[in-house]
């Protein structure tokens, strides 16, 4: 509810996100992964907040983890 809508970006989002549950105590990750689009030569990014490995149910993005291969993870 920090950041949302259509002109946040994921990584704003994300960052928020895992900011303000870390400040209260919440072990959350943030993770960034990247995917080739099908006929596209770009790669596509993305950024969630995980927590216990599991997307942030609120997010309403669960496939991230088989959609985006994982580039970044913090903390480890």
């Amino acid at each position: 509810r920090l950041v949302s809508g259509i002109h946040a970006s994921c990584l704003v989002r994300a960052l928020s996100n895992y900011s303000a549950l870390r400040q209260h105590g919440w072990p959350v990750t943030f993770v960034t992964g990247v995917r080739h689009q099908p006929g596209d030569r770009r790669l596509s990014s993305h950024a969630w907040v995980e927590y216990r490995g599991v997307v942030l149910p609120e997010l309403n993005e669960s496939d991230n983890r088989s959609l985006f291969t994982e580039n970044f993870r913090f903390p480890l």
